[in-house]
């Protein structure tokens, strides 16, 4: 069963003065994925080589959490690539652990906070909970500012979660994990939501409550001076809860953990967030641009919600590093020191991590050479082979 609202209702949010920014925003949505001299299109960059070239561009914003991610030393700890199995990674880092921007962090962070979730939806559902997977969105255009669009979003879902109607429905027993999910077509930004909510045996119907959050979302976009997208708000039953919580968290983190930044373009009309940070490194000044104003409207947002019966406190807490946790576990499970690397090089090494990596994943050896040929000879100070 799926309840599904399409009425559009005034008008759509629109930014003054933006709309020459907005018509260069939808003739990118246009352009061609990036080809290289020969008309060939170009594979997407990996995480480490995305997150290098990214760094001057994060600088120019202001976000200098991101422009410094993985650049200097946890203290105490020597910097270190590591292998466990055919898998490479640098450890003793510090990381940004941005769920919006940073190639990196996004995805291990997305993927973690899912698994932090896991249990606890699985316990919920073992108690009788049904889970409903609701997508809330609202009408954009080209001249819609992404900040606003977003505000709108975040006071819409405050007053969906709150008044008499949400206590009576929390009473009776209802959680929730709420993420988005963001392109940019040729109507401009598209933000929406995905949330999972789940009620307990004690709601009679979820499916007519699940229309009533339908029609309450509409009600709070309208009287924020809003409009709703034609067929952009659903809400259907879950099959599988679990894997329903772990899109939502994904989604939160808007480069997909399952497919990581190996995620390409899927349309010539509409681009992720990765694939307008994959055109701004290339060169494209107007995804560039895009990709800025993603950052900045970003910026201290928060990426994932959940109602008070569901807690991401197991993900680690946000002052403690993410690359902290990452080699700790590191230390925990089976893996072999490729080499250490010191942090005065770690500037020096950057721009070549994703080839130190990869080839890390096929030998110690064949990083070892990566690194000599890069770095020179071991020498101390700048780096040299485990043991």
């Amino acid at each position: 069963m799926s309840v599904s609202l399409a009425s559009p209702l005034s008008s759509p949010v629109r930014s003054p003065g933006s709309a020459r920014l907005g018509r260069k925003a939808a003739s990118a949505g246009r352009e061609r994925p990036a080809l290289d001299n020969r008309g060939v299109t170009l594979p997407p960059l990996a995480p480490a080589s995305l997150l290098s070239r990214l760094r001057p561009l994060a600088r120019r914003v202001g976000l200098g959490s991101l422009s410094g991610c993985g650049l200097g030393a946890i203290d105490g700890t020597l910097p270190a690539i590591v292998r466990r199995g055919e898998v490479a990674s640098l450890v003793g880092v510090k990381r940004c652990r941005s769920p919006w921007v940073c190639p990196h962090c996004a995805p291990r962070l997305a993927a973690r906070r899912a698994e932090v979730l896991r249990p606890q939806v699985a316990s919920l559902l073992r108690q009788g909970y049904r889970p409903w997977l609701v997508t809330l969105t609202l009408r954009h255009n080209r001249n819609s500012s992404l900040d606003e669009l977003f505000g709108l979003l975040g006071k819409a879902w405050s007053r969906l979660t709150s008044g008499r109607q949400w206590a009576s429905l929390k009473s009776a027993g209802v959680e929730y994990v709420r993420g988005y999910d963001l392109t940019h077509g040729e109507n401009g930004w598209h933000p929406h939501i995905h949330a999972v909510f789940l009620f307990s045996s004690q709601v009679a119907d979820p499916s007519a409550e699940a229309q009533r959050l339908l029609m309450r979302w509409i009600a709070a976009i309208r009287s924020l001076g809003g409009d709703v997208l034609r067929d952009g708000i659903d809400a259907q039953p879950c099959a599988d809860a679990e894997k329903a919580a772990r899109y939502a968290a994904h989604l939160s983190g808007v480069y997909e953990a399952s497919a990581g930044v190996k995620k390409q373009c899927k349309s010539l009309t509409s681009r992720t967030v990765f694939d307008l940070a994959q055109a701004a490194v290339r060169g494209d000044e107007v995804a560039a641009g895009l990709w800025s104003q993603y950052a900045v409207a970003t910026k201290g947002r928060r990426a994932l919600v959940c109602s008070q019966g569901l807690s991401l406190a197991g993900e680690g807490d946000a002052s403690e590093d993410a690359a902290e946790i990452e080699a700790q576990q590191a230390l925990e499970e089976p893996a072999e020191t490729v080499a250490v690397i010191y942090p005065a090089a770690l500037v020096r090494v950057d721009p070549y991590m994703s080839e130190l990596l990869e080839a890390a994943a096929r030998s110690a050896s064949d990083c070892r050479a990566a690194l000599t040929r890069i770095l020179g000879p071991p020498a101390f100070g700048v780096w040299r082979p485990s043991g």
